[in-house]
């Protein structure tokens, strides 16, 4: 799909590039990605989607394709636990 190692304003990635994904594509893979994956499904919980808002769907997205997994989650989860 894209090409590089994209990082969300605000990642702290060596360089920062534009995403450019629809609303309905960065649905369409957050879904993906959950429906797939039971061990995101256990660290994201039960309704994904009244819980997270869609720049926090597309940091959740980048994260776990530039970190292979749920381990790509391991930064941005921290600082979502931090802020509660």
């Amino acid at each position: 799909m894209n090409q590089g190692s994209p990082s969300p304003p605000g990642m702290g990635g060596e360089e920062e590039e534009e995403i450019e994904m629809t609303q309905e594509e960065i649905i369409a893979e957050f879904d993906a990605m959950y429906r797939k994956d039971p061990e995101l499904r256990a660290v994201l919980g039960e309704f994904p989607d009244q819980n997270y808002s869609l720049d926090e769907k597309l940091s959740i997205v980048v994260a776990y394709k530039k970190g292979g997994g749920v381990a790509g989650l391991a930064d941005i989860i921290d600082d979502e636990d931090d802020d509660e």
